[in-house]
């Protein structure tokens, strides 16, 4: 949901609260977190953006800005590790072009970076005559701190003017070292349902 801390109904500020749930399997074929496809986390999206529509043709935005805190809750895991996220930030820039009245298309240039470092818990099971518990769990800190770049495009609804769905598709540009948190991915599909207030 957006809120918006305007005066007209396209240009000024506001704030951002959303949601990331889980949609994609985390223990498929036994394998370690780096090669599911998803990590199961649940994560609240918190942001602030800056909208500006000139020339005031239609009822939704043109340019847009602005920063976006995700945080993860809880821990992501199989039977082999378990994945604590670090919060990321997140800055955005992006142009929507009118096609019709309700509809239009939109390209966005996305900085993605760690805040935090991510905690990776290994477990190891050990089946020694001595060891009456045989599961033994390691955790270390993740340095993925790194920067990513990415570009995103998508196709836009407005149904009214404090209702509209997005759907579109995100390529990396500049990749993360680290892929535990799925970052690394080739492209990322994503639709989107959006209500300002």
């Amino acid at each position: 949901g957006e809120y918006a801390l305007r005066t007209s109904s396209c240009d000024g500020p506001s704030v951002q609260l959303g949601i990331k749930l889980p949609a994609a399997a985390v223990n498929q074929c036994g394998l370690p977190l780096l090669y599911q496809n998803g990590l199961g986390s649940t994560d609240i999206l918190l942001g602030a953006m800056y909208s500006y529509a000139f020339p005031r043709k239609y009822d939704y935005d043109l340019f847009m800005g602005g920063i976006t805190l995700q945080m993860p809750f809880g821990i992501a895991g199989n039977m082999h590790d378990s994945l604590e996220r670090g919060i990321d930030l997140l800055g955005r820039i992006g142009y929507r072009y009118p096609i019709l009245p309700k509809f239009g298309i939109k390209g966005e240039l996305l900085l993605i970076q760690r805040l935090t470092k991510s905690t990776l818990h290994n477990s190891t099971v050990y089946t020694t005559e001595s060891s009456p518990d045989p599961l033994y769990i390691h955790s270390y800190k993740i340095d993925d701190n790194s920067l990513q770049v990415n570009v995103s495009a998508s196709a836009s609804y407005h149904m009214q003017q404090d209702i509209f769905f997005e759907t579109g598709f995100t390529v990396a540009l500049l990749k993360k070292d680290f892929n535990y948190d799925g970052l690394k991915r080739s492209y990322t599909l994503f639709v989107s349902a959006n209500y300002h207030f």
